[in-house]
């Protein structure tokens, strides 16, 4: 995940029909030590780039310091993360507008903004599952706020009838900053005596990609291999942290740029004596970031290896069913009785995730029409892919891709025309 992040005193575009004469000075209280935080930052830059001028002032560290609210020189608003202890009654005895980020809520009267850990839940079950686990793990996260992403994947294990072991909460802020204690070799000797305990093929959620960094540290160490034996999948796709790893992480893109547009978008709305429609913002993941850590298939099925072999080589050139059927050399009702079983979903359906997958990196990534998209994925016209992505997704490929491009969530674009 790249964020390039300009000095924080700064001066944005000059302000287009604003009611405002004086730029806003806006304090951001959040840690630069995760990609999580950087990300944040990014969203609010970017907006304040596009609605501003605003001018950040105060000084950014690797951890939140309620220090740094305390000492700040005047502001008109602030975006905070509330991890740090005694930041709302420090905001609070400054009395200018604020809106908080990430976790859970942290007063009925200050407006949220936070991932909806139970989509991002969901998408990394549904990603383990059509890669064939049903045995499931977790790790990590503050003991605080844990429950909403690591219990949600846990209760949809349960749920479809799989086990799901935990292997306990972590603090990598205590990674971030000099420790006389060193946790993080603490941390890789403690996981050490609990990765044997899994039983079998098993596909790992960390809370996020800096919480699985020990997690494959310490499978290195065991000789554990990493993906076909421990599958690895964490969250917030900080880029230099998931491809330094070795192997390197997959990891979720949950919309943290998203998450830090909107909370500006919020803090403006407040700064301008404006209502809000709603004080609690949940934001939808993107996408899973693919890469080594979860790179394998966990099934022994011959006829399953075969045609998910053949979907995953040809899925862009726009087979069908029949195609598959022919592939393997079986009837359609047992190939169904195999994917269901497996993967709990039909052949059709995963053909078109598939399919659906490849759209949102084009869609986020180049400059491509849709009717070249839909070529490029295996669609036969470009309103079934329209229609495709709007059922499995509940937006439109036009919807998704300005969304991303609003928020700053795309990390790169090639010379390739849009026309949609």
């Amino acid at each position: 995940m790249k964020h390039h992040l300009p000095y924080l005193k700064m001066n944005t575009q000059k302000p287009r029909n604003r009611d405002r004469r004086i730029n806003p000075k806006v304090l951001i209280s959040i840690g630069l030590g995760y990609g999580y935080g950087r990300g944040i930052i990014a969203g609010i830059v970017s907006y304040a780039r596009t609605h501003g001028p605003w001018e950040f002032v105060g000084q950014l560290g690797p951890v939140v310091q309620v220090t740094a609210i305390e000492q700040a020189p005047r502001y008109d608003g602030i975006i905070f993360d509330p991890i740090a202890q005694g930041a709302v009654e420090a905001i609070k005895r400054r009395g200018a507008p604020a809106v908080s980020v990430g976790g859970a809520a942290v007063a009925k009267d200050i407006p949220h903004v936070t991932s909806n850990s139970k989509a991002v839940a969901r998408m990394a079950f549904d990603y383990f599952r059509g890669l064939g686990f049903s045995r499931f793990a977790t790790y990590g996260g503050n003991p605080a706020f844990r429950a909403f992403r690591i219990q949600a994947f846990a209760d949809l294990a349960k749920d479809a009838g799989f086990s799901c072991f935990d292997l306990g909460p972590s603090s990598p802020q205590q990674w971030l900053v000099a420790d006389k204690k060193n946790q993080w070799t603490r941390e890789i000797h403690r996981l050490k005596t609990q990765l044997p305990q899994l039983q079998g093929r098993t596909a790992l959620f960390a809370w996020s990609s800096e919480e699985a960094r020990p997690i494959v540290a310490a499978c290195d160490e065991l000789g554990i291999d990493v993906p076909d034996h421990l599958a690895v999948l964490g969250v917030d796709d900080d880029e230099a942290i998931c491809e330094l790893a070795s192997p390197p992480i997959s990891a979720i893109d949950h919309g943290c740029e998203t998450i830090g547009w909107q909370a500006a978008k919020a803090l403006d709305a407040m700064m301008r004596g404006q209502p809000l429609p709603s004080l609690a913002i949940h934001v939808d993941p993107v996408r899973v970031v693919d890469r080594q850590s979860t790179q394998t298939l966990a099934v022994y099925d011959p006829i399953l290896i075969t045609a998910v072999k053949f979907i995953q080589d040809n899925f862009a050139e726009g087979i069908t069913v029949r195609d598959v059927l022919s592939e393997v050399g079986v009837s359609r009702p047992t190939l169904e009785n195999h994917f269901r079983h497996t993967f709990g979903r039909t052949a059709h359906q995963h053909i078109t995730l598939k399919r659906i997958e490849r759209a949102k990196e084009l869609l986020l990534l180049t400059m491509l029409d849709l009717g070249s998209i839909s070529v490029r994925c295996g669609f036969s016209y470009p309103s079934k892919f329209s229609a495709a992505f709007r059922r499995e997704t509940g937006v439109s490929p036009t919807e998704f891709r300005r969304w991303g491009r609003a928020s700053g969530s795309t990390k790169s674009t090639r010379d390739q025309t849009l026309d949609d």
